[in-house]
């Protein structure tokens, strides 16, 4: 129960700014290497449009949902694109082929409104959220099978593998929470705990080479109550089975953000603490010279303390939301 206490302080502390526009783009690949770019438009209203570079317009949808975060997802194969809808019967994921004009769904519930559709790389898969708790569900994208639960715990993150054998999930949030790591292989009906130590941070991301996998963890608290002086945020580098952990970087009082880069193991993070938002920081997760005894050992470190070998690039913070969000 105290560790329960301190965590309804530190969370609200911690929690980064969610910022949710009416409308959004995204581009949308549905090419050869000799066809221009397209772009899907989502609004005026329900519609979602496809736009090409020479200003033509095809309306896909008039019936999407484009509030909130269930955005159209497009499929590896660049001519499928999966979409929610919402009407009297609930709401649906529906399937479009662009190039046939072909429509399905591919699942439907009155409850639950799907969001953060995910296709895995081969494009036989479609990951997303659903329900108050935002568990994460699978659904064949041929729709041979309904969609089923694979994981609970919310809040739920998630990654696919380069090669779509397996998706990576963060569930629970912190340790202090009760959170995990998992994994999930298409096929199986449940997902597999792994790591049960992540700290504030929400998707984890792969590494290149498929193999390894980048987390926040939380080094032990040996502290029968804890503080927000117990919050550490490392960045771990470790192998798909949970073994060789090597801390990149570690960050105090911080809740962070981390992505990869496209084409390299780069990682940018961004952090937010007591203080507010922090700087972009970068790192090179692909030689990972650092702490290798990893998140286990609970070792020491400064605020942007990297193990030898891990240099740390700091960046100016672009935008400050924590000034507007007090405005």
């Amino acid at each position: 129960m105290t560790a329960r206490r301190v965590l309804w302080i530190i969370i609200p502390m911690l929690l980064l700014v969610v910022l949710a526009g009416g409308g959004a783009l995204a581009w949308l690949l549905l090419r050869s290497p000799s066809q221009t770019a397209r772009l899907v438009v989502l609004g005026p209203s329900k519609q979602v449009r496809l736009l090409d570079a020479r200003g033509t317009e095809q309306v896909l949808a008039e019936n999407a949902k484009t509030d909130g975060f269930s955005f159209p997802a497009t499929a590896p194969d660049r001519r499928r694109l999966a979409y929610v809808v919402e009407d009297e019967r609930g709401a649906a994921i529906v399937l479009l082929d662009v190039v046939s004009g072909d429509r399905k769904e591919l699942y439907r519930s009155r409850e639950s409104v799907p969001i953060d559709l995910a296709w895995s790389p081969d494009g036989k898969y479609i990951v997303f959220l659903a329900g108050e708790q935002l568990t994460a569900q699978i659904v064949p994208a041929d729709g041979s099978q309904p969609a089923h639960l694979i994981a609970a715990g919310a809040p739920s993150y998630f990654a696919w593998s380069p090669d779509s054998g397996t998706l990576l999930l963060h569930l629970g949030g912190h340790t202090l929470e009760g959170g995990h790591v998992a994994t999930y292989r298409p096929g199986e009906t449940q997902s597999h705990p792994l790591l049960s130590d992540p700290g504030f941070f929400q998707a984890p991301a792969w590494a290149i080479d498929g193999q390894h996998f980048f987390y926040v963890a939380q080094p032990p608290i040996s502290s029968a109550k804890p503080t927000i002086d117990d919050i550490k945020s490392d960045i771990v580098r470790i192998s798909t089975e949970g073994k060789d952990p090597t801390r990149l970087v570690r960050e105090e009082k911080s809740d962070l953000r981390i992505i990869r880069a496209p084409n390299s193991d780069q990682i940018a993070y961004n952090i937010r603490g007591p203080e507010g938002f922090g700087p972009l920081k970068l790192i090179d997760g692909a030689n990972p010279a650092a702490d290798s005894a990893g998140p286990s050992t609970g070792s020491g470190g400064t605020s942007g303390q990297a193990g030898s070998g891990t240099a740390v690039r700091s960046f100016p913070i672009v935008c400050d939301y924590s000034a507007r969000s007090a405005e």
